[in-house]
């Protein structure tokens, strides 16, 4: 407790003697504001959890007819010819990224620049604090990337951060196979949270997703210091009808365009 105390006010103290930088923390717990007062406190979204158990064998997901869904997923995509790969190289990284901008396309949201994954991929990697799956099918002796996704590691838990799935291919279950082998791993390696990450109000679709693998959500909150100019701290999420035009907008931008407006965006988050 002591810890939380000392390492916080020294981040303050620290960001008071720098210009143009603030603090974001994103974290479960309620009261990190009752260590440092200059903390201001925002709930925001929930977070979906799987609880890990000690072995692979004794993974479950939810009740008897989510589990059986979620097994009989992956047996589909490994009978369809996904295999799953580790991502060791840049060029792998490279033809990732464009499908990850397909995908952000796709959903109307911003997407991060290739520099901050190339970053991750450098110095988070190499020490096991990354993880990079890939699913790829063989089509006439030439294996094809179908999607794959970048999973965080930090103390208990394994994060599911990024997704990227080339968007015109026939639904194979290659995500729930990707998912499925990263929990497996992650479960295998000790971890005992599986976070597959938030989820905006008004989009349903994903949550079923998530919810599918019988998760738990979790309160999640923002601590901001200073607190960003002109903040509402109502209505988080958009309403479905700026979401579909949002989308409609975006959809019909380079993916190139879209590159450059989320790195822009994303220097002043």
């Amino acid at each position: 407790e002591d810890c939380k105390k000392v390492l916080l006010n020294a981040a303050v103290i620290k960001l008071n003697e720098m210009s143009d930088y603030k603090i974001q923390i994103k974290n479960t717990e309620s009261n990190l504001d009752e260590y440092c007062n200059q903390l201001k406190k925002i709930p925001w979204r929930d977070t979906f959890t799987l609880e890990l158990p000690d072995s692979p064998d004794n993974i479950r997901f939810g009740n008897k007819t989510k589990n059986h869904r979620i097994k009989s997923a992956v047996s589909k995509a490994q009978k369809s010819g996904i295999t799953i790969r580790t991502g060791e190289t840049e060029e792998d990284l490279k033809e990732w990224y464009k499908l990850y901008l397909d995908t952000m396309r796709y959903i109307a949201v911003p997407a991060r620049a290739y520099r901050f994954f190339k970053f991750l991929f450098d110095n988070l990697k190499p020490k096991g604090m990354m993880r990079f799956l890939l699913a790829e099918i063989e089509t006439d002796g030439h294996k094809r990337l179908l999607t794959g996704s970048i999973f965080l590691t930090f103390n208990k838990t394994f994060f599911y951060s990024f997704n990227g799935r080339k968007m015109n291919e026939p639904p194979l279950h290659q995500n729930d196979f990707v998912l499925y082998t990263a929990i497996q791993q992650a479960c295998a390696e000790g971890y005992k949270y599986f976070d597959f990450g938030e989820v905006t109000s008004d989009n349903e679709g994903l949550a079923r997703f998530k919810s599918k693998w019988g998760c738990g959500t979790t309160q999640l909150y923002h601590y901001y210091y200073p607190l960003p100019d002109n903040y509402v701290p109502t209505n988080i999420d958009s309403g479905s009808g700026s979401r579909n035009l949002r989308k409609l907008i975006w959809n019909k931008l380079p993916l190139s365009v879209t590159g450059f407006i989320g790195d822009s965006i994303y220097k002043y988050l």
